[in-house]
């Protein structure tokens, strides 16, 4: 009997793990993703629909397997609800549809492709943080409200030590600030 017991014990692990797995999946592509009505997980047939139905438009094309995928995706849910209103994002698996992955010349994943009224404006190729993403938006659209705290990221300039001497140092920035960086005074 405690053979048994154990046996069910472990099957529902299992089955709870497989479960809380799903839900997961399902409750991102479930959820309201943006500012539309319903699930914004697109395939070929519905991708033209929803690109040209709301004005600014995100699609995130990735497959499953993915790492990198699944943390943008991460990122690309938290900015939907933080710009809701502003900016709609859908989710489409390249793997499985092959038309709009032809399309769009779709070669990596992730891939961001970002359109305005129907048109292809902008598209990212690799992993983008949310501050990266939110600064992309920003450039493909200069009116868009980031002033929600959330959305608020400085970069956070390092001071660290030269050489031996300690009046001698340097400022580490990132990448992305390096177009307008100022040295300090």
């Amino acid at each position: 009997m405690p053979r048994v017991m154990y046996f069910i014990l472990l099957a529902s692990l299992a089955i709870f793990g497989l479960a809380t797995t799903v839900t997961a999946t399902d409750q991102l592509i479930k959820t309201d993703l943006s500012n539309s009505d319903g699930s914004l997980k697109l395939n070929d047939n519905t991708a033209n629909s929803a690109i040209n139905k709301f004005p600014f438009f995100v699609l995130d094309c990735y497959v499953p397997w993915c790492e990198p995928c699944k943390s943008m995706s991460t990122a690309l849910y938290e900015l939907a609800s933080e710009l809701k209103g502003q900016v709609t994002f859908g989710l489409i698996d390249i793997e499985n549809n092959s038309a709009t992955a032809r399309r769009y010349n779709i070669t990596s994943y992730p891939t961001l492709l970002i359109f305005k009224n129907g048109m292809l404006v902008d598209s990212q190729e690799g992993y983008s943080s949310k501050s990266e993403l939110v600064d992309l938006l920003k450039i493909d659209d200069p009116g868009l409200n980031t002033s929600n705290n959330k959305l608020a990221v400085s970069h956070q300039t390092l001071i660290t030590p030269f050489s031996s001497n300690s009046t001698q140092m340097t400022t580490l920035v990132p990448i992305l600030d390096l177009m307008t960086y100022k040295k300090p005074k």
